[in-house]
């Protein structure tokens, strides 16, 4: 929820930062349509970004999950095999 809150925070900056330089590097006489179309466009590249970050969080926790699933087995399997030894 933290995540979700300072995430729409620093979209409002973005959007806020966004403004104040487009308003600096242009002239009064552009479009405001053309001001949100680029806006647009830039916050559903923001959003994308941020959706492949989430995305590589989730799959980096997975992969250390199959790691440790991993290293579990591994240890069942060097167990079994001195057992096996040692039974022979």
């Amino acid at each position: 929820m933290f995540v979700q809150c300072l995430t729409v925070f620093y979209t409002d900056v973005y959007k806020i930062a966004d403004y104040i330089h487009f308003n600096s590097c242009h002239s009064p006489t552009d479009s405001k349509i053309t001001w949100h179309v680029k806006v647009e466009k830039l916050r559903m590249q923001r959003e994308f970004e941020e959706r492949q970050e989430q995305q590589a969080f989730h799959y980096e926790d997975r992969i250390t999950e199959l790691q440790s699933v991993i290293a579990e087995l591994r240890k069942k399997i060097d167990l079994r095999h001195i057992n096996m030894i040692l039974y022979v």
